[in-house]
């Protein structure tokens, strides 16, 4: 695993995890979770780690490519994040600030697909991007996770979600109508 490598090497180079955390420009926590297996860096955090360490990255990658499967569906919507988020000229640190995350390093791995991302984030994208959720979940998205959506939507008092959601929806049934 990732993280036992990394608190090998760090414990080799004799370095605080609060040292290696201010050195690679992360949070003590975040590298805590990484070590524990609990999360994964984005390649730009292990990049920075195996300078800091001296030594080739390509050891930290390989471990994690055996150990990090991505899912299908976490790959679409990684994707759909990416574009959006380059369609808007931001930077994974922006975005990550935007989310409330405290590196980089989520959304890498969320963009790749090997990190899910929570409904709640979700609708935050939402509003960061200025979409509806289809924008961001297609076509991944399955009807019953939508009626799921709607719901959430409806009883969480994000009406106008709701609306631009059920106007997408018309939109779409027209168009595959026509065709």
């Amino acid at each position: 695993m990732i993280g036992k490598k990394i608190r090998e090497l760090r414990k080799n180079a004799g370095l605080s995890r609060r040292e290696l955390a201010h050195l690679i420009e992360s949070s003590e926590t975040a590298l805590v979770n990484v070590e524990n297996g609990i999360e994964n860096f984005g390649e730009e955090c292990i990049t920075k780690i195996a300078k800091v360490l001296n030594i080739d990255p390509m050891i930290l990658f390989k471990i994690k490519k055996n150990h990090v499967k991505a899912k299908p569906e976490n790959i679409q919507i990684g994707k759909n994040i990416k574009k959006l988020r380059k369609k808007w000229g931001m930077t994974q640190e922006d975005l990550a600030e935007k989310l409330g995350y405290k590196s980089s390093g989520a959304i890498c791995t969320i963009e790749k697909g090997t990190r899910g991302i929570s409904r709640t984030q979700l609708f935050k994208l939402c509003d960061i991007f200025k979409v509806d959720i289809m924008e961001i979940t297609q076509p991944v998205i399955e009807r019953d996770q939508l009626m799921d959506d709607f719901l959430f939507l409806y009883y969480t008092d994000r009406k106008s979600e709701l609306f631009r959601i059920i106007s997408n929806l018309i939109h779409i049934a027209a168009e595959k109508k026509r065709s």
